[in-house]
């Protein structure tokens, strides 16, 4: 079976991306994930002894291949002292909530939030917070907030995760936030302020359960709009930004609504971590580019990476752009020579 995958690669390669190179004047990489658990088998070297950890996939079931079911079965085995917790709503499956049960994990049910907000944030707050208080009610120490849509497939996250925090302890001032909280670059947008990505967060329970006890955002869906700067675009305070500012306005920060400021921001409160490092996959929207927002020319929708987030947190000197506000969101910035 792997020589016939190997063949059928080296045939699409040099037959489309061949092509594709030579008219599109770029380079083209492919990686390969296997859909099933059962194709993987990680040797595990890195003991997570004196944690206790669980993981939360918050949202509907996500059914195409049975993407959720097998992220469950995949997880039970490269984590296998870890709880998986699946908070969902009510109106799921009642065969898909037993098939998930029987697979090792903990199910929680919730009635959807009558107003679903900006961008469908009420529905990620709540399936995110009550899935929060279970893994504490369970006695999970430290936890991966993640979307049953998506799937990290690197072994070993517990306890490199937990170095990180150790390693880049937290010494801010503010003592609501007991130590830092690790973000996926994957959504955390470089210039636009306080926009940590709500979709892969890693920390302790009580930091993670004070980052999403947070109030619903009462505005009505469909609120909000990209075709306007990023400065307007932050100060809309729609899905990350909403949550980011909360949480930093909660625990005692003052935002300037500046590019330093929000840099300072991850400096000082969280980790940024790349997404190819927790090997991230969203099986949705332009899901064969794997880095989606991954361009060579100046965007204002360009990803923080560990390599700025490292530079931001040892003070390397650093022109703050703040000039990029001024620019309409997702447009390229123009660089002067």
């Amino acid at each position: 079976m792997e020589k016939l995958k190997n063949k059928c690669i080296r045939y699409i390669s040099k037959k489309g991306f061949f092509l594709f190179e030579k008219v599109a004047k770029r380079y083209v990489t492919i990686i390969i994930r296997p859909k099933y658990a059962v194709s993987v088998s990680p040797l595990l070297h890195f003991s997570n002894e004196g944690n206790k950890t669980a993981i939360i996939l918050q949202g509907p079931f996500f059914t195409v291949d049975n993407f959720t079911i097998e992220t469950i079965k995949l997880y039970k085995k490269l984590f296998p002292t870890t709880q998986v917790i699946v908070s969902t709503w009510k109106e799921e499956s009642p065969l898909l909530l037993q098939i998930a049960e029987k697979e090792g994990a903990i199910v929680v049910q919730s009635e959807k939030p009558k107003n679903r907000g900006p961008r469908n944030i009420n529905m990620q707050i709540v399936s995110t917070y009550e899935g929060l208080k279970i893994a504490k009610k369970y006695g999970a120490e430290y936890v991966i907030k993640s979307r049953t849509d998506q799937r990290f497939y690197s072994t070993e996250l517990f306890p490199f995760l937990s170095t990180l925090t150790k390693t880049f302890s937290y010494t801010g001032k503010f003592t609501k936030q007991k130590e830092r909280i690790v973000l996926c670059s994957h959504e955390t947008l470089k210039y636009r302020p306080y926009g940590a990505t709500d979709q892969f967060q890693f920390g302790t329970i009580d930091d993670l359960l004070f980052y999403w006890e947070v109030p619903l955002d009462e505005r009505l869906p469909g609120v909000g709009n990209t075709d306007v700067t990023v400065r307007d675009y932050a100060k809309s305070k729609l899905a990350e930004t909403y949550l980011e500012s909360k949480y930093l306005e909660r625990i005692g920060r003052h935002l300037s609504w500046t590019i330093k400021d929000s840099w300072d921001a991850y400096a000082e409160h969280f980790i940024v971590i790349d997404k190819r490092t927790i090997d991230l996959y969203w099986p949705k929207y332009d899901h064969y580019k794997e880095d989606r927002l991954t361009s060579y020319e100046a965007n204002t929708t360009d990803y923080l990476t560990f390599k700025d987030w490292l530079l931001l947190y040892n003070k390397n000197p650093v022109v703050y752009p703040e000039h990029v506000l001024d620019i309409n969101f997702r447009d390229s910035i123009p660089i002067s020579l």
